[in-house]
């Protein structure tokens, strides 16, 4: 959950404040979560707020920036299905696993206008593969929380929420329908008006994050 959400935050923040070229240390710092490289004994807690300014989100999700580390806002809890064995549901949680059977077929049997060479250039090639899943419409409970009493991080919090439910997805077999949830009761519980507070502040201080995030040397 919390990595689907940071590159969902960050993607939109560059686009928003319009970075399109970046330090890869300073994409690590906003996309994965940061690095520890330096072996300095103190931290500069004025420089994390100068982070933190350029990039609200930050303080949302956090980083770790050279020997520093921006704690973040957001508690992201496990997700537990509702289940009999949990006492949340009344059934079984092994109702709930299905097993997806599935085949890449062999697309050189039907390309056109390209001569294949080499061995077993009549043979076909496929390969059938199998994973367990959770069936369709598993029901989850799962908490994400702020913890922030500023209002621009909780706003860039909510405003995150809001991206989430645009694109709700999760893991790393969403090419072939699976990770998909349904998060459409917290869609109509977003409070849309402190999500702004966030938007609006990227929008005024559109060129000082520019100038910030293109002038690092980290």
């Amino acid at each position: 959950f919390r990595g689907r959400m940071r590159r969902l935050a960050m993607i939109d923040f560059c686009r928003r404040v319009g970075i399109t070229k970046i330090d890869k240390k300073a994409y690590h710092t906003l996309f994965t979560g940061g690095f520890l490289d330096q072996s300095t004994q103190y931290e500069d807690f004025d420089r994390l707020e100068e982070f933190v300014k350029a990039c609200p989100m930050l303080g949302v999700l956090g980083s770790a920036i050279g020997n520093m580390t921006i704690e973040g806002e957001m508690l992201v809890g496990w997700a537990y299905p509702l289940c009999r064995e949990r006492g949340t549901g009344d059934q079984s949680f092994w109702q709930f696993l299905d097993t997806v059977f599935q085949t890449r077929h062999d697309s050189s049997k039907t390309e056109n206008g390209l001569e294949l060479t080499g061995e077993d250039k009549e043979g076909a090639q496929q390969m059938k593969y199998e994973y367990e899943v959770f069936a369709p419409g598993t029901p989850f409970e799962h908490r994400i929380a702020c913890t922030s009493d500023k209002e621009l991080i909780t706003s860039a919090f909510v405003h995150l929420l809001g991206l989430f439910v645009k694109s709700p997805y999760i893991g790393g077999q969403g090419s072939v329908g699976n990770g998909e949830l349904n998060l459409s009761e917290l869609g109509q519980n977003i409070n849309t008006d402190l999500g702004q507070v966030y938007t609006k502040y990227l929008d005024g201080h559109r060129e000082e994050i520019q100038q910030f995030w293109a002038g690092l040397k980290m």
